[in-house]
């Protein structure tokens, strides 16, 4: 391959819409009756012992001008197809890992986590796979309304675009792109399994949004995608938590989740947010999911964006108001009897209240003569 004019490579087919630079790749080493391996490796940069594992992370400047040269392309052109240029959009806070991504995994590449989805209808269409299939939020095809896959159909086995180029190191790629490295079956036959309109329009939704960075709440609302996906998140995980006997010994991440259990979770996501706020406290009443487990879940979590917060601020934090002064002054006095701490909160959460407003102007009106509150 080193011997064609000025390091060209003799076949170098274009991106396709919304492709992974892994499936890009894989092509790339079809068309030259290559290895993928070897391929990256010609481009004389230290990319370590499991570079292919993680190459849409990782292909950085150096190697997309490296492999643009090769190709005749531009590295614009290959950054398009990489999860980095996703990232930028798909978090508001920063984490240890790249959050929203199905989470690869590291050890036995080909038997591990079930990180790469597919519609089967749209590699018959195209044969590639797109970057959209990674984000974990995703569970439908918004072309084909349809449920995706997350594993070979027929043998189970998880997706992996170099799974033919590694069976035998001696040959080129064996095979085509779309065919389970595992045991042959083609994926484009997968059944494909229509889901519901909400379900389609909910990933439609963030599809679009990952090419301008926000999306539309409603006619004059709009926030940035990836505070919309952090909502996403902390549902699914109040959700796993009040589930738990359903779901036994499942990792309360969504980007660590097997596709059978993100779909029945994101389905109720969609319907807990389809008419806020009472379809999200219709979704609390059926899984019990409390005002108190929503705040707890803050410690690990954060606090919920405001695009949700500010939909169902009295779902999450009753504000039930005294009817008047003098009850508020009774409980003061039983709770003197008793020998208990006088304050606003405590006589707030004595009367069986969240945060009142009229114990507030209570205290703040005996503020000056303490002893009708204190004594």
């Amino acid at each position: 391959m080193n011997d064609w004019p000025d390091g060209r490579w003799p076949r170098f087919p274009r991106p396709r819409e919304d492709e992974l630079f892994s499936s890009w790749l894989a092509r790339l080493a079809i068309a030259n009756g290559a290895k993928a391996s070897l391929i990256a490796t010609q481009t004389d940069l230290a990319l370590g012992s499991n570079y292919l594992r993680s190459i849409d992370y990782i292909a950085n400047e150096s190697l997309l001008d490296c492999i643009a040269h090769r190709v005749g392309l531009s590295s614009a052109a290959l950054w398009k197809t990489t999860l980095s240029d996703y990232l930028v959009h798909l978090s508001v806070i920063d984490t240890k890992r790249n959050q929203n991504l199905l989470l690869l995994g590291l050890i036995g590449f080909k038997k591990e986590r079930f990180f790469l989805q597919y519609c089967p209808l749209c590699l018959r269409d195209s044969p590639h796979f797109r970057r959209l299939w990674r984000i974990s939020s995703i569970v439908t095809c918004p072309v084909h309304g349809v449920v995706l896959h997350d594993r070979c159909s027929s043998c189970g086995a998880p997706i992996n675009v170099f799974g033919n180029d590694e069976k035998d190191k001696r040959l080129p790629y064996q095979g085509e792109i779309c065919i389970c490295w595992n045991c042959g079956f083609d994926l484009k036959e997968s059944p494909a399994v229509e889901t519901s309109e909400n379900m389609v329009k909910f990933s439609a939704r963030i599809a679009d949004a990952t090419e301008s960075g926000h999306l539309l709440l409603s006619s004059s609302e709009w926030c940035y995608l990836g505070a919309f996906l952090l909502g996403i998140r902390q549902l699914t995980h109040a959700l796993l938590k009040a589930q738990s006997t359903r779901y036994p010994g499942v990792m309360y991440d969504i980007d660590m989740l097997p596709l059978d259990i993100r779909f029945r979770l994101i389905e109720e996501v969609v319907d807990a947010l389809s008419n806020l706020p009472d379809s999200f406290l219709r979704i609390c009443q059926r899984w019990g999911i409390t005002p108190y487990r929503l705040k707890t879940l803050e410690r690990t979590s954060g606090p919920l964006p405001y695009w949700l917060s500010s939909k169902v601020s009295l779902c999450l934090v009753p504000r039930v108001v005294a009817t008047n002064q003098a009850e508020v002054a009774h409980a003061i006095q039983v709770m003197r009897s008793r020998k208990l701490k006088v304050n606003p909160y405590s006589v707030s959460r004595f009367m069986g209240l969240y945060k009142s407003d009229v114990v507030d102007k209570y205290f703040a009106e005996n503020l000056v003569n303490k002893v009708n509150v204190e004594q």
